[in-house]
């Protein structure tokens, strides 16, 4: 979870079309779309939610999903809600610090663990020696066979490479000049992070862009490293 910029009161999030295509591409969310019981509720918990550009066109295109939310920035939570297509009978906003605060009891009653969580662009804010504990927090709040999708910030992304000597507070963790952190992961600290906290690896790759703007001549080449995991079965030997 990112926290508003202090020095200029705007999130900074990736841009809401970018977000959009993030997470409606190809094997970010697959079992929407062979979902074998269509009509079934599925609840969905996302991390660092900001103001809902990823969670509002899910609840558009899956008529059964509803999603709990979380931010660390009450400014966030509030511009959530007063979103057009905020619905308050489907979604669940919540204020939360998932390095300390436990997840499962904002879950609803009749949800035993969420189907989805969700971590985009979020994790890479956290203090490396808290990300053990966010992803066993995130376990916990999940179902058995429950998966996890995750994109973040990969190793040598051009945004590491141009950091200062300054900006540097651990190995691969940058302080940016709005006052928000980042950290760049390699698919192995990914792996270790979540299979440490209980859940197998389903996919774990990265993904390298290339952006060109022709009118400035500017390229920009881009790493991140996307990735699935899934809670074992309650009595798989996994766990």
């Amino acid at each position: 979870m990112r926290p508003i910029s202090t020095k200029t009161g705007r999130f900074p999030a990736l841009s809401i079309q970018f977000r959009i295509e993030t997470i409606l591409s190809a094997s970010t969310l697959p079992t929407f779309s062979t979902d074998p019981f269509p009509c079934k509720p599925r609840y969905l918990l996302e991390i660092g939610c900001g103001v809902g550009n990823a969670a509002l066109p899910l609840l558009e295109s899956n008529t059964n999903l509803h999603i709990i939310a979380v931010d660390f920035a009450p400014t966030a939570i509030e511009l959530f809600k007063k979103q057009s297509h905020f619905e308050e009978t489907r979604c669940t906003l919540s204020l939360c610090d998932v390095t300390k605060d436990d997840l499962a009891p904002l879950l609803p009653s009749v949800c035993i663990g969420v189907d989805y969580a969700l971590v985009l662009f979020c994790l890479s804010g956290i203090h490396p020696s808290k990300m053990d504990a966010v992803a066993r927090n995130i376990f916990n709040a999940t179902r058995p066979e429950g998966k996890l999708f995750l994109r973040d910030y990969g190793r040598y992304d051009q945004a590491q490479l141009r950091f200062k000597a300054g900006h540097k507070l651990e190995e691969n963790f940058y302080a940016r000049g709005d006052n928000t952190r980042a950290y760049y992961f390699t698919t192995d600290e990914i792996k270790r992070i979540f299979e440490q906290a209980g859940f197998h690896q389903v996919e774990n790759k990265y993904i390298r862009r290339q952006y060109i703007n022709r009118k400035q001549h500017i390229v920009r080449y881009r790493v991140w490293v996307h990735a699935v995991f899934q809670k074992p079965p309650i009595h798989s030997n996994l766990q």
